[in-house]
């Protein structure tokens, strides 16, 4: 089965349903004068699309901004899967007051997704730079997205490192 590229799939479903307004909301018209009104409006707006469509990114850098996005999205859902274990580790930790080796295994967990998402906030970063001295037109709304994604997860999972290192240094 052909990979969709995700971007691709929602303009594309976006872009049906603005279609689809269109038609509906010209067949709902009654008088002919409106309709008359209405078919210049949608045959103006047929014409404008196709010219005026500009991808938001082109193919490679779609490729090369999804790859670290996914990355991210890897590492919130590592996360994701392990942080209830590794809170009733630390729990269980500051209840006996004494550091267990698998506290310290849990923390060491949580170091590592912690130290993969800044170095994937970096590779964000990077990305966007080579972007930006490239020339290259994009979409920035959605660019703004993908970074503020990476930027989430990294900020989520150091918060967490920085808590529990608190907890069990104290």
């Amino acid at each position: 089965m052909k990979k969709v590229n995700l971007l691709t799939l929602i303009f594309t479903l976006f872009a049906g349903l603005l279609i689809n307004t269109v038609a509906f909301a010209y067949e709902k018209q009654t008088s002919p004068e409106k309709a008359q009104k209405e078919q210049l409006s949608q045959q103006e707006l047929v014409e404008l699309y196709p010219t005026d469509f500009k991808p938001a990114f082109t193919r490679d850098t779609v490729i090369k901004l999804n790859a670290i996005v996914h990355r991210s999205y890897d590492v919130i859902n590592t996360y994701d899967a392990i942080i209830a274990d590794v809170k009733r580790s630390i729990k269980h930790t500051e209840s006996n007051n004494k550091l267990t080796p698998e506290a310290k295994a849990q923390l060491t967990r949580i170091t590592k997704l912690a130290d993969e998402s800044k170095k994937i906030l970096a590779d964000m970063k990077v990305a966007i730079d080579e972007l930006n001295a490239s020339k290259e037109d994009y979409n920035p709304a959605i660019l703004a997205g993908m970074l503020d994604f990476v930027q989430d997860v990294e900020r989520e999972i150091a918060k967490q490192e920085k808590k529990m290192a608190a907890m069990l240094n104290s």
